[in-house]
């Protein structure tokens, strides 16, 4: 999943009319290695599916320990994520003009960047399962069927508001099962186009108190809490916002312990509150969890920025970003390409052993290819200016 804004193309703000926003111009916002940190999250979630569908419980022995791992703990790489975005929106908020139409122009960018990818994106996969059902008239199994029946529910993931529905009763269905998180970083770019374009400060600082607030109390009584809305996540995206707070704000030393008390004391709150709850759904307690790893993810993204521009600069951060750049391509694409092959290899009766390698190889290079190609067809039409060239940290 791409955050929405590339941090290597952020620019510095245009000069603003008021003394804390021309300290931040005077600031970048620059963070070469975030390119990187997307790489890992996106293959992390390729690997993750990809292992998930290859092993089965049958599956044993020290030698695919490797592999236990990403199926245990890949779907992390989506905390990753929601990281990177916060501080990236962050950054694209910030950069955007001192004027009245800030918020459209926010909210007109957003859509570019995310909507017709996603929309070409659904297509491919659209195509794939329909493929799936021509080879499945013919007696070959589909591995793809979820993908072309669900019904109205095309329009909900189109929409990107297909998490909601389950508040209202309805099971949420996909036709590609990473939406989901997209649905999530939808509802913050509208928090973001109310508060973080504001220049007023308290416009600012009374919306992140607000929904934190109203985050951990949603979550911390089971009886209030709303499947599928931002609240959910909020202290994910929270970290982000809280690191780009750090690296770029002009804090002075009681703002900065005003937010650092502020996301760590909401994190710990939360996680306090939701695991001794006896009321406590698996899914809040997960939540709770997912916040605390998400701090942690800053704070090594706080403590990495200083050695930013010589990081950047070896081969595997820069293998990374390769990947990286094209996260939201693999991301939204990756899911049946691994799907299938894992079945076709267990067709063959390779899913065993070293086999199961060339299985989860064989799926993350077809992703990676096929995505590259949407990226370079599709993506790219799409970016607010073309990648360039990583240049030094600020």
């Amino acid at each position: 999943m791409q955050a929405s804004t590339d941090p290597a193309a952020v620019r510095p703000p245009a000069p603003p009319s008021s003394a804390p926003v021309e300290a931040v111009r005077r600031r970048s916002s620059r963070f070469e290695l975030l390119d990187a940190g997307r790489g890992v999250a996106c293959l992390m979630v390729v690997l993750f599916h990809s292992v998930g569908w290859a092993l089965d419980d049958s599956h044993r022995g020290a030698l695919l320990a490797p592999l236990r791992a990403f199926e245990q703990w890949g779907w992390l790489g989506v905390q990753i994520f929601f990281v990177i975005s916060g501080y990236c929106i962050a950054a694209a908020a910030a950069a955007l003009p001192d004027e009245p139409s800030s918020r459209r122009e926010f909210a007109r960018r957003r859509f570019r960047r995310i909507v017709p990818t996603l929309w070409a994106a659904m297509a491919v996969v659209a195509a794939l399962g329909l493929t799936g059902e021509l080879l499945a008239s013919r007696g070959i199994d589909n591995p793809l069927d979820d993908e072309t029946k669900i019904g109205w529910h095309w329009v909900t993931n189109l929409a990107l508001v297909e998490p909601t529905l389950a508040t209202f009763g309805v099971k949420p269905l996909y036709g590609c099962g990473v939406i989901w998180s997209l649905c999530y970083e939808a509802q913050f770019y509208v928090v973001a186009a109310l508060g973080l374009v504001a220049r007023a400060r308290r416009t600012v600082v009374a919306t992140l108190v607000g929904v934190t607030a109203a985050s951990v109390l949603v979550r911390a009584v089971p009886g209030l809490r709303c499947p599928g809305f931002l609240t959910d996540l909020w202290l994910d995206f929270a970290a982000g916002l809280w690191l780009f707070a750090r690296l770029v704000l002009p804090l002075g030393p009681r703002a900065r312990r005003a937010a650092d008390v502020g996301l760590f004391g909401a994190v710990a709150l939360e996680f306090a509150l939701v695991t001794r709850h006896a009321g406590s759904t698996h899914a809040a307690v997960q939540d709770a969890k997912n916040a605390v790893f998400c701090a942690v993810v800053a704070l090594a993204l706080l403590a990495l920025h200083r050695f930013d521009a010589r990081l950047a600069r070896t081969a595997p951060a820069r293998a990374l970003a390769w990947v990286g750049t094209r996260s939201y391509a693999i991301y939204l694409l990756h899911l049946p390409l691994v799907r299938t092959f894992a079945t076709w290899f267990g067709r063959q009766g390779l899913s065993k052993g070293l086999a199961l390698y060339a299985t989860t190889a064989a799926g993350v290079a077809a992703a990676l290819a096929l995505s590259n190609a949407f990226h370079h067809l599709v993506e790219r039409r799409f970016l607010s200016r073309p990648a360039s060239r990583p240049v030094p940290s600020t």
